[in-house]
């Protein structure tokens, strides 16, 4: 180990120290503007998920992911000390999680469901050059490849690291709970089809691969939903997915509530290419209607408005003003869209919405 990197390790310790003991101070008591108390504790334990960014290099951009896991303290801080590429090893981030699971970061902003076990952060700050997407899953003990079954909606956003060119894609997942799970592509913003099949191995804390393709993902300890990442980029592409299991009885009563919501989004208007991230507070009605105002955004365009969406038994939303289609876990306060309609506005994005904690 070098001087230069004993020295930042010291520093590192001596800062997440003292960031925990005031952390501990205050985790009870402080309060933001509408009285809502801080509840860093809600954050805590080992995670796993993914870490999207795009830096914007003046005349291109730089797109990477990584699959991490994270040691999150409960006090305020979070240790990223299991990337897989041992990039981000032993750097640490903090953060102020409010008890309405809203989450504000030295780097992301964000939302932890009430469940504790789904967080969803997104970087909005385009001053640095680069903008970040991350979700992550709390790790479980004793999951096996039967822990994975069911039909689910899974919801893509994909890049060309070299190019540049992005796409979304909705596909239909069918886990057989025994280590394949079959796919069909339902929409793709390129007009791509396909199905197959493929292999994976659970492992116990629910992270599995897919030996198929090397892909990572992290499940959730009820099965009802995942996420994946390919950052194998020997075919130049990086592609991130959340994915949802199928419910029964979903009604639009069933998902009324506040949410934080947090996009990213691609666009090729005039053929630049361009990526941008929203942090965004959405009311739900129970009648199929929601108001919207974005609260962060890395073009610092914050508009409000209202738009409505539809909700099938099984979960399956479709918004008709953009034609976003995704899926809802109303056990995990999870909506997931994807707009794979490129033809009118030229850009497609990835929504991920979290009901704040009631």
């Amino acid at each position: 180990m070098t001087r230069k990197e004993w020295t930042r390790m010291i520093f590192m310790y001596i800062i997440s120290t003292l960031l925990a003991i005031c952390m501990g101070c205050t985790n009870s008591s402080e309060t933001k503007d509408d009285g809502l108390r801080v509840q860093n504790s809600k954050y805590s334990g080992y995670w796993s998920g993914f870490w999207v960014q795009s830096e914007d290099e003046v005349s291109s951009w730089d797109n990477w992911g990584d699959f991490i896991g994270m040691d999150a303290q409960g006090d305020g801080s979070v240790s990223i000390d299991d990337d897989l590429d041992g990039f981000y090893e032993n750097d640490w981030f903090y953060y102020t999680i409010y008890e309405d699971g809203t989450i504000r970061g030295d780097v992301f902003d964000g939302i932890i469901n009430e469940n504790e076990e789904i967080i969803v952060l997104i970087d909005t700050d385009r001053s640095d050059n680069a903008l970040a997407i991350q979700t992550a899953i709390k790790e479980a003990s004793s999951m096996q490849n039967s822990d994975f079954f069911g039909a689910y909606i899974v919801c893509e956003f994909g890049f060309d690291v070299n190019t540049n060119a992005h796409w979304t894609s909705r596909w239909e997942l069918i886990a057989n709970g025994n280590g394949t799970f079959d796919y069909s592509i339902l929409d793709h913003s390129d007009g791509s089809t396909g199905s197959g099949s493929m292999d994976y191995v659970m492992s116990e804390n629910g992270r599995f691969v897919v030996t198929t393709n090397g892909d990572k993902g992290m499940l959730i300890a009820d099965g009802s939903c995942f996420v994946l990442l390919d950052d194998d980029y020997s075919d130049q592409t990086l592609e991130f997915s959340i994915g949802v299991r199928k419910s029964t009885g979903v009604t639009l009563s069933s998902l009324a509530g506040e949410y934080i919501v947090v996009r990213f989004e691609g666009d090729k208007e005039g053929g630049v290419i361009d990526f941008y991230t929203s942090f965004i507070e959405s009311v739900v009605d129970n009648a199929g209607g929601a108001d919207f105002e974005i609260l962060a955004a890395s073009d610092n365009d914050l508009i409000s408005g209202h738009y409505t969406f539809t909700v099938t038994d099984t979960g399956e939303v479709t918004i008709p003003e953009t034609g976003d289609q995704g899926i809802a876990s109303v056990n995990n306060g999870l909506l997931v869209f994807v707009d794979t309609d490129s033809s009118n506005d030229d850009d497609v994005s990835l929504t991920i919405g979290v009901k704040k904690t009631r």
